[in-house]
């Protein structure tokens, strides 16, 4: 974090705490581009930087309680599981709600198993994707966030926006397709080759501010278009070996 006012440090001096760096990742002071090395870049005067890509592990309780919830929905493995995370930090990074319902039904069609995973911000998001859904799929809701991460652990694909629950589906290095708007994805994109990032056209308000960001009706730059979304999400499965 900044601490222009210093109240940080001297909180922390007050401690007795002999040595003190602060610096923020989001500082203009940083040379890296990618916010994960940004972070590293904030340490580095103090630790080793060096990044690890390991994938992220979970206590076993936790996977065997997920592959419960979703073997009462039908979890036979004859059907790959797709999740879906309809929200964001901000409903700005989002798309139509008609974009991920277009992916849903036609994902049902070809055989596969949609899921839709949300948290306690998510409420209007959910309503608007359900609502636009012939067959609304399954909702996961209100889950302690470990829980969620078992859940993921076991699904063939997440389909989700800029948000924590995608970077915690790319720290699981499950395949992933990251829908990205407004937020560059050089810099806050999931980084691994199981991530599949998707776009429409070159955003128009970014380096303007997120006021410019909010005021944006039209939303060019998530403006995917539904049957590369759905095509990417088959070939996605299709490249694992999923039964669709």
């Amino acid at each position: 974090m900044s601490d222009p006012e210093k109240r940080l440090s001297s909180a922390l001096q007050g401690l007795g705490i002999e040595r003190i760096v602060i610096r923020s990742p989001l500082s203009s002071d940083c040379e890296a581009v990618h916010q994960t090395d940004r972070f590293l870049e904030t340490v580095q005067i103090l630790a080793s930087t060096e990044s690890h890509h390991d994938r992220l592990r979970l206590p076993e309780k936790v996977l065997k309680d997920a592959k419960a919830r979703l073997d009462e929905i039908g979890g036979n493995g004859e059907r790959p599981f797709v999740a879906v995370h309809p929200g964001s930090g901000s409903r700005h990074k989002c798309s139509a709600s008609s974009l991920l319902a277009h992916a849903i039904e036609r994902l049902q069609s070809a055989g596969a198993a949609p899921i839709l995973v949300v948290g306690p911000a998510d409420d209007e998001r959910l309503a608007e994707v359900s609502e636009a859904c012939a067959i609304p799929p399954p909702v996961f809701q209100a889950l302690p966030l470990l829980s969620v991460a078992g859940l993921l652990a076991h699904v063939n694909l997440f389909l989700g926006y800029d948000s924590g629950l995608m970077h915690l589906a790319a720290a699981l290095q499950m395949p992933a397709i990251a829908l990205f708007g407004p937020t560059e994805r050089q810099r806050w994109a999931p980084r691994g080759g199981h991530v599949t990032v998707l776009n429409g056209a070159p955003c128009l308000c970014r380096g303007q501010g997120w006021q410019a960001v909010q005021l944006c009706r039209d939303k060019p730059c998530l403006q995917v278009l539904p049957e590369a979304l759905v095509e990417t999400c088959l070939q996605t499965l299709q490249q694992q070996g999923s039964p669709i």
